[in-house]
């Protein structure tokens, strides 16, 4: 590998983990904004108020989209432990799938 396309490569790694390390303290000062689950906040998940705001999924997938664009879709979203967000979503399945009658 060359020497320019090692430094990228490291270049790259590097602003990988500054984001991923920024998601995971801003969830390690948060608890699930329903039911305040905190023991495991890593694992704690982005819901976005309003899905028709949503731009992007943040996680691992996010994580190499800049920082800043990250912070302003993180204030779109509450955060939520994965039993309350699976609920959420389940929740409003069922209600779409009520008012269609099926």
């Amino acid at each position: 590998m060359t020497y320019r396309k090692e430094y990228m490569k490291k270049y790259n790694e590097k602003k990988i983990e500054i984001r991923r390390n920024f998601i995971l303290k801003y969830k390690s000062e948060r608890s699930c904004e329903i039911c305040n689950w905190n023991d495991h906040t890593e694992i704690l998940q982005f819901h976005h108020k309003e899905l028709t705001k949503k731009k992007f999924q943040i996680g691992v997938s996010s994580y190499g989209i800049p920082l800043e664009k990250i912070k302003k879709e993180m204030i779109k979203c509450i955060l939520l432990c994965p039993n309350c967000h699976n609920w959420i979503h389940y929740k409003g399945r069922f209600q779409i799938n009520r008012e269609r009658k099926v």
